[in-house]
């Protein structure tokens, strides 16, 4: 299981096989996800406004409520664990990696 977190226009093993996933805030910890290890794939970013009108239905407190249910419930137990719970990992694609950086660089240049 894996959180990865991508510019709006990237896909997933839209190059290769293999997804390079990138700790967010240590450049020498990283990790390759293959295509055969994936299970499925959830898009987890959705607009809900554009403009001043809202897209789509808004759904009900219930759907939410369910929604997160099914959400935790597919977390590793490993995570879910109260004592000595596993870190849940959040990972950056290369791509926005590089684009954290040189955010990072230009502010550091600008001394903030």
């Amino acid at each position: 299981m894996a959180d990865l977190l991508m510019c709006d226009d990237e896909e997933p093993f839209a190059e290769s096989d293999e997804q390079l996933l990138r700790h967010p805030f240590r450049a020498e910890v990283s990790r390759t996800l293959r295509r055969e290890e994936m299970v499925g794939w959830e898009e987890l970013h959705e607009l809900v406004w554009a403009g001043r009108a809202r897209q789509g239905q808004r759904p009900t407190l219930e759907a939410i409520i369910e929604r997160r249910a099914r959400d935790v419930d597919e977390l590793d137990t490993r995570v879910r664990r109260l004592i000595n719970p596993h870190t849940y990992h959040v990972s950056l694609s290369p791509a926005l990696w590089q684009r954290q950086q040189r955010a990072i660089a230009q502010l550091r240049r600008k001394g903030a």
